[in-house]
């Protein structure tokens, strides 16, 4: 599946160990490689939702 996400033009990163977690941001998508990554998908989403909120109270 990478090699043909690439084809495509993605930006394909992977963990050296399959199904460890691993999460990636980019602007507003966050996204996992496995199951295994759901809580640090969790904390991702969270820490984008307070940074969120931080720049709303600011403006």
């Amino acid at each position: 599946m990478p090699y043909a996400l690439t084809l495509a033009g993605a930006n394909v990163t992977t963990t050296p160990v399959d199904f460890e977690p691993y999460v990636v941001e980019d602007r507003e998508l966050i996204t996992g490689q496995n199951p295994r990554s759901d809580h640090p998908i969790g904390a991702a989403l969270i820490a984008a939702l307070d940074r969120k909120r931080e720049g709303k109270r600011a403006a």
